[in-house]
């Protein structure tokens, strides 16, 4: 039996991003940009500010392109027509350019005219790219953000990429510093004790800096990743859940030494799933409003042909996200992680009375999940600061 996701409708806004120590994001009115049926989110907006990328299934070819339209209005461009899925764009500086993940050939990086012409593959496997102020190399990192990944840099215009601080066992999801010469990354070096934090560490090969951000947030009881460091280098905006909504924070980072220097700050208030920050001039913001509902789903198949036997059924009902399924040999047990009591927890449900038990009810997020064949064993992982 083959398990899935179901995702449900997404769509991007602009948000004016304030000098406001204390922002009030409830009096900021917002622009709708995008209307869709499907998934269209990870919005980048131009240095300029009159452009606006971002991942869609509008097509309705069944995966997601990268789109590109005016903000002020007219219809959107498509630049993308690969079968695979291509998502998280990133424009270069002069913003004629722009980056991407494309999932085609095992997955990596690409750049493309911003206004339409051929893909060229930058990096083989890399994931969500971001160009250097200069426009002239692109940051990226390679594998699995929580247990295993390496940041890379490469030229923007292609050629061999050198690794960016290799002691790290994870370090992914990297940021420019405004003025080019350093990274903001989240990362966890080669020790057992060692634990995740941000880190800014410069080009040049001199040692990281530990930022003390993972610290800070989880005094709020905030996770996030890095997004964007703003141009003028007093703070750094990322995505965070609290309770049943995510949404856009901001935290300070002293340009000068690289810790962290106040607390985060609430920048949007949405009740859904505000996610992936952009910043143009003027501090104008574009970011993801999404609302879903992500159930488990079976389907017949023969496993000797791999031909469907059946039709599509919905094992999971409910608001939250419950997603990472694994199920027994016999069909008659399934677990999941699921996100209802606050927190993704490792669920179990009967299939045969349609039961379901909360087999964890941790503060800290379960992220992964396999049940034994025998359906007598469940083995999962824990994310840990």
């Amino acid at each position: 039996v083959a398990i899935a996701a179901a995702v449900g409708l997404g769509a991007a806004g602009t948000w004016w991003f304030t000098r406001s120590p204390k922002p009030t994001p409830a009096s900021v009115p917002l622009t709708r940009l995008t209307s869709d049926s499907g998934l269209t989110f990870q919005p980048a907006l131009s240095p300029d500010g009159q452009l606006l990328a971002y991942a869609s299934d509008r097509s309705g070819d069944g995966n997601l392109d990268i789109w590109v339209q005016q903000v002020g209005g007219g219809q959107p461009i498509r630049l993308t027509r690969d079968p695979a899925d291509e998502h998280a764009p990133a424009f270069s500086p002069d913003g004629r350019s722009i980056a991407f993940r494309s999932e085609r050939a095992g997955g990596g990086i690409y750049v493309v005219p911003a206004l339409g012409g051929d893909p060229r593959l930058i990096a083989e496997r890399g994931r969500r790219p971001r160009f250097s102020p200069d426009g002239n190399e692109i940051a990226y990192f390679v594998g699995d953000s929580f247990f295993y990944a390496q940041t890379y840099i490469a030229a923007s215009t292609g050629g061999q990429p050198r690794p960016f601080q290799g002691d790290f066992t994870v370090a992914s999801h990297p940021v420019w510093s405004p003025d080019g010469k350093r990274l903001l990354f989240y990362g966890r070096r080669e020790r057992p004790s060692a634990i995740s934090d941000w880190w800014v560490a410069p080009l040049n090969g001199g040692p990281a800096v530990q930022t003390g951000v993972v610290a800070a947030l989880g005094k709020r009881g905030l996770r996030g990743t890095p997004e964007v460091w703003r141009r003028d280098g007093n703070f750094v905006l990322f995505s965070a859940q609290t309770g049943d909504a995510r949404n856009i924070w901001r935290i300070p980072i002293s340009p000068d030494t690289g810790k962290v220097a106040g607390e985060p700050e609430r920048v949007t208030s949405g009740a859904g799933r505000e996610d992936f920050p952009s910043l143009a001039a003027g501090h104008r913001m574009a970011f993801s409003s999404l609302n879903s509902q992500v159930d488990v789903w079976a389907l017949p198949v023969d496993a000797d042909s791999g031909k469907v036997t059946g039709d599509l059924h919905r094992l999971t009902n409910d608001v939250a996200a419950d997603t990472r399924p694994s199920i027994s040999h016999d069909g008659k047990k399934l677990v999941f992680l699921s996100d209802r009591s606050g927190n993704n927890d490792v669920w179990l449900k009967n299939l045969e009375t349609g039961k379901e038990t909360a087999l964890t009810a941790t503060t800290a997020p379960e992220i992964r999940v396999r049940i034994s064949g025998d359906g007598s064993q469940v083995v999962y992982n824990q994310a840990v600061p």
